[in-house]
């Protein structure tokens, strides 16, 4: 009825089918059409009642989804494996969803995949890789997961300028966000938060065979805990807070990862990345809490400024360490840093920077 009542309205025109309040099982995915909005009421769950290792919700390969999406509500996956499996949309939302996995064996939540979003449609014929847009906002996963979203295109059609907003996890087993190859420009505006809990999972993986461009976080938070005495939650090893490979002008404006004592594990890991700019909060590690980590900053512009959150007027010559570069007191607490080098002409080539601690650590 789902099915029917989404294709009846997609054709006439569109519009939103409202689901009102109690617990709807579904035997059969629920296959989204253009022009239609499904609005979940409060009170309102779809239940995965399929065959096991299904699929909750998915988009016709070979249309282009437009102006459509599903929002409020509980989505049960049980044993679903993927709970939207999207292909080449476009002015979609997802919003206020609250996403529950009820599989005990954990046999299909823990490679499960809650957001797999492709520009793979034989039809995206529009010529422009800036046109899947995608809106997710305020979405929040309980109990376990494989990956919360994956996203990647295909070869000149691009999963670009998506905008994420608020977005939580629970136990993640595999990778909390996953940007394989085109999907650039994607903006990650509001509050991630994603809790690793599986050997070797990583918090946000960008590791693809293609260069990926231009993805941002504003505030980003991967959870590392480790609770000695709880059952399968006393000890990982091997889990990234961030890895990144070929990738360029990727920016986390605030990155919070605390603490990670794993095995092999590591908070970043460059894998072949070419620039990055990392903001690095480890409120609870040795020496400054706040941390910048970059590379080739030619990319970002030629001069940075440093401000001390006390307003103390000077900074230790040993403080900062830039190669080929000079710190100039500016006075106030700011200091500017500009770099030089030979071998361009005067712009970047290639800079690490690293800063120890300023005045007990505030920077």
């Amino acid at each position: 009825n789902m099915n029917a009542g989404i294709t009846s309205l997609s054709a006439a025109g569109g519009g939103t089918i409202v689901v009102p309040a109690g617990t709807y099982q579904i035997g059969a995915t629920i296959t989204l059409k253009k022009l239609v909005y499904l609005l979940l009421r409060p009170g309102a769950t779809i239940k995965w009642a399929g065959t096991a290792g299904g699929t909750v919700f998915t988009s016709l390969a070979d249309r282009v989804l437009v102006l459509a999406g599903v929002s409020g509500g509980t989505i049960a996956l049980e044993n679903a494996s993927i709970g939207f499996d999207l292909h080449s949309h476009q002015y979609c939302n997802f919003e206020h969803l609250y996403l529950t996995n009820n599989d005990p064996t954990k046999t299909y939540s823990a490679t499960s995949i809650l957001f797999k979003i492709r520009a793979d449609s034989t039809k995206n014929t529009m010529g422009n890789v800036y046109n899947d847009i995608h809106h997710g906002d305020q979405i929040s996963l309980t109990q376990a997961c494989g990956t919360v979203i994956s996203m990647g295109g295909e070869v000149g059609v691009g999963v670009t300028l998506n905008t994420f907003k608020d977005i939580m996890s629970h136990n993640c087993y595999a990778k909390g966000i996953e940007i394989t190859q085109w999907a650039d420009d994607n903006d990650f505006t509001g509050m991630i938060r994603i809790n690793l809990y599986g050997n070797n999972s990583i918090g946000v993986d960008m590791l693809g065979s293609l260069t990926v461009y231009c993805n941002s976080f504003f505030h980003l938070a991967i959870d590392t805990f480790t609770h000695p005495g709880v059952p399968d939650y006393s000890s990982f090893t091997g889990r990234k807070g961030i890895r990144l490979g070929n990738v360029r002008h990727i920016k986390v404006e605030n990155y919070y990862n605390t603490p990670m004592t794993d095995v092999g594990g590591s908070s970043f890991q460059d894998a072949g990345a070419q620039s990055y700019y990392i903001v690095f909060h480890d409120y609870q590690g040795a020496g400054s809490p706040m941390r910048l980590i970059s590379k080739n900053l030619k990319d970002f512009g030629g001069t940075i400024t440093a401000t001390e959150i006390d307003g103390a007027p000077s900074v230790a010559a040993n403080t900062i360490k830039f190669p080929n570069g000079s710190v100039t007191d500016l006075g106030g607490g700011v200091v500017s840093v500009a770099f030089s080098d030979s071998i361009d002409g005067g712009t970047f080539n290639e800079v690490y920077t690293y800063t120890a601690n300023i005045d007990g650590g505030a920077f």
